[in-house]
């Protein structure tokens, strides 16, 4: 039996001591390993599972090489998140990016250097078009191709957010996130690598996992809304891709996220301008506050979205808080 032992989130680690630990370098696969080098092979295997997927990330010690089938009935996909010179996948060399496709039943030869780390997903057919669904994208069977190395790489934003996850699990960092959410990011990318836009059809339903993504986006947003707020920055607080998360921001919102978060702030700013607390602050010192910084083009935006000039809105609260002395009398921008 395996030894291991929890990790963060809800990460298991066998250690590199584990004599039988290459044989589950992707959880549940029995493969053969051939250790090439005096030395333990493997640093560490993090293995999690989650809504019905297999997750296992190996931190490769010494050269190895893993050979055999990895699954009989399902579909397994490995990224290699970081793959050092001489790796090698059914012995054409494999880089840093690059998504392998393994189908049930067909056999596996990957050669892995010192240093490299991958994580793999296991799941079937059906649950991989439907996580596809979600994020609105098509993978079935004809896009997917046969087994072997995609010529689809994964893009370098999220290739770089997971190795540095994976990274922290297998150093036993605390607070790493578990696998709901770092193993569904990894098949969010390699999604999004591999799968193709749909082809419009009228009346189509919103994907589910929108839902998600702009829930996770919503929280950050709101936690760091008087902060600098890129796409990049809210993608990778939700999990997802840039266009991803553009795309789900205009199916719910009709909006960007960064007319979004434009927005949220300017009604930020008027719950200030309106309110008796904040009265003895400037209108520069409020915008300023919510990350607004550019007052002339600030002043147009908000007339645009409320009808009427900060000074004003500022005007007609005093006056409705003092009806003695309409007007009000309040600091200058």
């Amino acid at each position: 039996m395996i030894s291991s032992s929890s990790v963060g989130g809800d990460w298991t680690l066998v250690p590199a001591h584990a004599v039988d630990s290459t044989r589950e370098a992707v959880l549940g696969a029995d493969l053969d390993s051939i250790h090439f080098a005096r030395g333990e092979p493997v640093d560490g295997l993090a293995l999690a599972e989650s809504d019905g997927v297999s997750y296992a990330s190996g931190s490769v010690g010494g050269p190895l090489a893993l050979l055999g089938p990895l699954s009989e009935s399902l579909i397994t996909i490995g990224l290699g998140l970081r793959l050092n010179p001489g790796s090698r996948q059914w012995l054409s060399e494999v880089r840093t990016g690059n998504i392998c496709v393994v189908h049930p039943g067909d056999e596996h030869r990957g050669l892995f250097m010192p240093g490299s780390l991958y994580v793999t997903a296991r799941l079937s057919a059906d649950q991989l078009e439907e996580f596809s669904a979600e994020m609105g994208l098509v993978l079935d069977a004809r896009q997917l191709g046969g087994s072997g190395v995609s010529s689809h790489r994964a893009a370098d934003g999220p290739l770089a957010m997971l190795r540095s996850g994976f990274e922290r699990v297998h150093r036993r960092d605390p607070g790493v996130p578990g696998s709901p959410v770092l193993g569904r990011f990894t098949l969010e990318t390699v999604i999004g690598a591999l799968a193709r836009e749909p082809r419009a059809v009228p009346g189509a339903r919103m994907p589910v996992g929108y839902g998600r993504i702009v829930a996770r986006a919503l929280d950050y947003i709101e936690a760091n809304l008087a902060a600098p707020l890129s796409n990049r920055t809210i993608a990778r607080a939700a999990f997802t891709s840039e266009a991803t998360l553009h795309r789900a921001f205009l199916e719910l919102f009709g909006e960007t996220p960064q007319t979004f978060v434009r927005k949220w702030r300017l009604n930020r700013i008027r719950q200030d301008l309106a309110s008796e607390a904040e009265a003895r602050c400037t209108i520069t010192m409020i915008a300023n506050r919510w990350g607004v910084s550019e007052l002339g083009r600030f002043a147009g935006l908000y007339r645009s979205l409320f009808g009427e000039l900060p000074s004003e809105t500022r005007a007609r609260a005093a006056a409705l808080r003092n009806p003695a002395a309409p007007g009000g009398q309040s600091p200058s921008p």
